[in-house]
């Protein structure tokens, strides 16, 4: 029999049922075998993988390799069964990728390297720069300049400062009697923008008793005296022991500071009027004096009736409250 061989059809309506003893092998079964055979297209795999598959161009069943279309995109395709090795890499993941983040692995951090140099990152969204010295994250969200610290002798303040900057001034660098912290304020009113932040005093003290015996101020033999590096403004503090007459009420004794070349006042002054013959100790502080820079601080003394009294025990301190 030759293809497409025509037979006589026993069932007008063709093969219907296979042949059985009462429906014998005749054209219709003939004929749908014929068709079923033509179905098949014997020729071999011509790579190693193919599979038989039906092609619509041929009408044929023929060899070819299993392709993404003919799997159903609602196969359930165990995750083994494909070729991704142990992990997925980049090339496997489309660039719009929704991906978790929790999926990825960063370490649970972003470092540098993930970042491109293009980024517009909120700077609320950094830390404060571990290795930059030179901002800071503030409040807001902004970046801040860190203050720069300067260790240097107090005539000697460090030249164009910053807003915020610290200076810590000495009178030596080697064996300093006080250090001073000031902040830069550039927007302070005052020409003296370097604020007093904290620190002990300058100071100087006598334990010799002396006598004086003017009724005007005078230095006694052993002059108390310190001199400030820096103009600006400071709290002055002085004071001393001092006897009176013992007893009479006609004696007081005076204890000035005498700023420089100006006169000694008594405005400056503190006053010993008592009538005990034992010392009495007296103080004074003077707050807010404008000072120019070396200015000569020293204690000066008089008594009433210019009568000798003895002087002990005498000091002077100085505070800055700003400096230029």
């Amino acid at each position: 029999m030759s293809a497409g061989t025509a037979y006589t059809k026993r069932y007008g309506g063709g093969f219907i049922n296979l042949p059985t003893t009462t429906t014998p092998i005749d054209s219709a079964f003939l004929n749908a075998v014929e068709a079923a055979l033509r179905e098949i297209y014997a020729v071999p795999p011509s790579a190693d993988g193919q599979v038989m598959q039906w092609d619509n161009a041929s009408t044929r069943i023929g060899p070819a390799l299993l392709l993404n279309k003919n799997v159903d995109p609602a196969a359930a395709i165990a995750y083994s069964k494909l070729a991704l090795g142990t992990s997925i890499v980049n090339a496997d993941i489309a660039g719009a990728a929704a991906i978790a983040y929790s999926k990825l692995s960063l370490a649970n951090q972003v470092v540098n390297a993930d970042i491109a140099a293009g980024a517009a990152i909120a700077a609320s969204k950094l830390a404060a720069y571990p290795t930059d010295v030179t901002k800071a994250l503030k409040g807001d969200g902004t970046w801040a300049k860190v203050p720069t610290v300067t260790y240097a002798l107090t005539s000697n303040a460090p030249a164009s400062p910053g807003d915020g900057d610290i200076w810590i001034a000495v009178d030596s660098l080697t064996l300093a009697t006080y250090q001073w912290m000031f902040r830069w304020n550039n927007g302070s009113s005052n020409t003296d923008k370097w604020e007093f932040v904290g620190g002990p005093p300058q100071r100087t003290f006598l334990s010799t008793s002396e006598n004086v015996a003017s009724a005007a101020y005078v230095d006694l033999a052993t002059v108390v005296s310190l001199t400030n590096a820096r103009a600006g403004v400071y709290d002055i503090y002085h004071g001393a022991d001092s006897t009176t007459d013992g007893g009479t009420g006609t004696d007081s004794i005076w204890g000035a500071i005498k700023l420089g070349a100006a006169a000694t006042a008594d405005a400056e002054s503190w006053i010993n009027a008592g009538k005990a013959a034992a010392p009495a100790t007296m103080s004074r502080t003077l707050y807010g004096y404008a000072l120019a820079a070396s200015t000569v601080l020293k204690q000066q003394y008089k008594s009433s009736n210019a009568t000798a009294r003895a002087i002990s025990k005498r000091w002077i301190a100085l505070t800055p409250v700003r400096v230029s």
